[in-house]
């Protein structure tokens, strides 16, 4: 459990929101990006639009499906159309850029899919998930490639398959770092966490100390007025001592919790009964 303010949050919920993110920053990006495709075709004769506007509506779509999962923000549904979307751009890329491979014009190769690998490093909720979406942008680029003429492949920018290749390597190292990284502030969160569980259940075992001096006090007096008034009563007497001997060592031992605790000018007037009511609330 991952304490977020008052709240304990579990890490399965946690990844759901994260896997639900991701996957709505890329399908608002393919929202946005494709229409800019459609824009820069119009300028091209023979340039099919319907690949931008099918990627279009699909992404509307996954988004409504987003939209009406964001309260439960399953992380399988997110990891669903993550990769939905990048199946998506790759089926509408894999036909634009034949497109304009064989349109004559100038053209560098497969920036989309370079655009898409950096994208889904940026983006993944997970090391799986960028592996397969950033697999399908470059494995798709490749194999396009083989399949294009010795005369469309004439007219590429140089230094094409190795761009792409160089791409790839590079969406892969920037997806572990960032994912390593993230893993690294998970960990410090949890830690904070656990901190805070710890301190929280410090002060509560300092309440109950606090709480229970001024009885401690009351019964080792009646104690003493019992060993003095009533000499009879001494077998009784001794087990009493016993049983306080045993609550002063406690006394003891929960004082040794103060070191687990950062007192702050706002304790200096300690309610401990503010404290149990506080843990008493947070239970229920």
């Amino acid at each position: 459990m991952i304490v977020q303010g008052e709240r304990v949050l579990d890490p399965s919920r946690l990844r759901g929101r994260a896997a639900w993110r991701a996957a709505t920053i890329a399908v608002v990006l393919t929202i946005l990006g494709m229409p800019i495709d459609l824009v820069i075709a119009r300028g091209i004769p023979g340039i099919p639009t319907w690949p931008d506007v099918a990627a279009t509506a699909a992404a509307l779509a996954l988004l409504a499906i987003l939209v009406a999962r964001r309260r439960a923000a399953p992380r399988a549904i997110g990891h669903a159309i993550f990769l939905l979307d990048v199946a998506v751009i790759v089926a509408a890329l894999w036909v634009t850029n034949r497109a304009y491979a064989e349109s004559g014009r100038p053209w560098v190769p497969f920036q989309e899919n370079k655009l898409g690998m950096m994208a889904v490093a940026l983006l993944a909720p997970e090391l799986w998930i960028g592996l397969v979406g950033i697999g399908a942008y470059s494995v798709a680029a490749l194999a396009q490639m083989t399949s294009f003429s010795e005369e469309v492949r004439s007219h590429f920018a140089l230094g094409e398959p190795w761009a792409t290749v160089a791409f790839t390597l590079f969406a892969l190292v920037l997806l572990a770092s960032r994912l390593r990284q993230f893993a690294l502030e998970r960990e410090v969160a949890r830690t904070h966490a656990e901190m805070r569980t710890t301190e929280r259940f410090a002060r509560v075992l300092l309440a109950v100390r606090d709480r229970s001096n001024t009885p401690l006090q009351t019964i080792t007096l009646a104690v003493s007025v019992m060993r003095t008034k009533h000499p009879d009563l001494a077998d009784t007497v001794a087990l009493v001592d016993r049983a306080l001997e045993r609550l002063r060592d406690l006394d003891r031992r929960l004082w040794t919790q103060s070191n687990t605790v950062r007192w702050t000018s706002d304790d200096e007037a300690f309610d401990a009964g503010e404290v149990l009511e506080a843990s008493s609330r947070e239970g229920r």
